[in-house]
């Protein structure tokens, strides 16, 4: 008899959690923020302002006790993944030298370089260093702009992701060092976000980034 009534309870609890599943919206004329709720134990959610440069998605666990409801987030950040040394000369030559280097010193060869001008119709270039970690390349002349005449960008991988990367440089500069961190220090962030649930609708009451008593209804 005690085991079937603790199976019931069992089955109480989760239902319980269940009823949280799905996807809330939230009710704001500034954004069209978005959380979905799922049964596996994940969530999304996605952040919708006015501007789609501050777009954001995030996803993680979550948890319901009572009428709370948490969502955990985990962010990782990553330590310096690269630093750009430029040589500038008075006396500048008609071309440019690119060494790529890790912050140990080691050469990396076959490295993929993409180099072009800000003025379209001139010459893009994608070549790749030798085994030296060197490239030479040549400059563009450009009378009509003083600085930042040529573009340069780099991507890599750290952990499986992919990092892109471009700085400019203008035609004083003719040797460039970068250096990359193969093994930057991975930082994991731990946050949580505090909602109250009540009659199908959210509450926004504790969250390190997102705005207190705002309420999401169910979709």
């Amino acid at each position: 008899m005690k085991h079937y009534i603790f199976f019931i309870l069992l089955i109480l609890i989760s239902s319980d959690s269940e009823r949280v599943i799905g996807t809330f919206e939230i009710i704001d004329n500034l954004n069209e923020d978005t959380i979905e709720i799922r049964k596996d134990g994940t969530y999304t959610y996605k952040e919708r302002g006015d501007s789609c440069w501050l777009w954001n998605d995030f996803t993680g666990k979550w948890k319901l006790e009572d009428i709370t409801l948490t969502l955990f987030e985990i962010q990782r950040t990553l330590d310096i993944t690269s630093k750009i040394e430029r040589n500038y000369f008075d006396n500048s030559s008609d071309s440019i030298r690119i060494n790529v280097k890790s912050f140990n010193e080691e050469s990396i060869g076959d490295f993929k370089i993409k180099y072009e001008s800000l003025i379209n119709g001139l010459p893009k270039y994608e070549v790749k260093t030798d085994n030296n970690g060197i490239i030479k390349l040549p400059k563009f002349k450009i009378k009509s702009l003083d600085n930042e005449i040529v573009v340069i960008g780099m991507d890599y991988v750290v952990y499986g992701d992919t990092i892109s990367e471009q700085f400019s440089i203008d035609e004083k500069i003719d040797n460039i060092i970068i250096r990359l961190n193969k093994s930057p220090d991975s930082i994991n962030q731990y946050y949580e976000h505090k909602f109250k649930y009540k009659d199908n609708k959210l509450i926004s009451y504790e969250s390190p980034r997102l705005s207190e008593n705002k309420i999401y209804k169910k979709l």
